[in-house]
């Protein structure tokens, strides 16, 4: 074999790694566009209005639940905060109430799975009896719509 014809066979697979290599890389940009959900795009308020198929009134009353929730969660948020700057505080002063505050803060953590469970309880209240099979379906679904909230990276 001459120099030239090697070269040529180098060039060649070189060409060929490139366009495999270019090929894969825009298939991997193309996947990650892919929507692995439907609703995927909406908040998790316009799924429950469309997987139960909410009319305006069902909307209205969905509405003013959703306020109440949003407020009794606030509530038990600040005072969780209120009890982890306590507990912080122990780093420096090496209180014994450590425990205390810790224990405190998981039963405030509790509050919030109750308040959470009451609301969708809630949300069951306003449906119609021909919604009630979506509302089940839905109830399989609700760690997928609520657990995609995307938290920051530290």
């Amino acid at each position: 074999m001459t120099k030239t014809k090697v070269l040529y066979i180098a060039l060649a697979i070189l060409v060929l790694l490139n366009l495999g290599l270019m090929g894969f890389m825009i298939s991997k940009t193309k996947r990650k566009h892919v929507k692995k959900h439907p609703f995927e795009h909406l908040n998790p308020k316009q799924i429950i209005i469309n997987k139960l198929n909410f009319n305006e009134a069902q909307v209205v009353l969905f509405t003013e639940e959703i306020k109440k929730h949003r407020k009794q969660i606030q509530e038990i948020e600040t005072k969780i905060k209120q009890e982890k700057q306590k507990l912080y505080n122990t780093l420096i002063s090496e209180s014994p109430d450590k425990d205390s505050f810790i224990h405190t803060i998981s039963l405030l953590q509790a509050d919030i799975e109750s308040v959470h469970y009451n609301h969708f309880l809630n949300i069951k209240a306003i449906c119609k009896d021909n919604q009630l099979d979506e509302f089940e379906k839905l109830t399989k679904e609700l760690s997928k719509v609520f657990g995609n909230h995307k938290k920051p990276k530290h």
